[in-house]
């Protein structure tokens, strides 16, 4: 197992679990804003 290899293990992986975190929770945000304008134009 090389460096890069357990470098990703100790810090990369809980990294990209945490981007992916945010990402969903400003994508879950903009969603529901935008199905409130929606509902507003109808």
């Amino acid at each position: 197992m090389g460096f890069s290899t357990t470098v990703w293990e100790w810090y990369g992986q809980d990294e990209y679990k945490r981007v992916l975190a945010v990402g969903e929770a400003q994508l879950r945000a903009f969603l529901e804003e935008l199905m409130a304008d929606c509902r507003r134009a109808l």
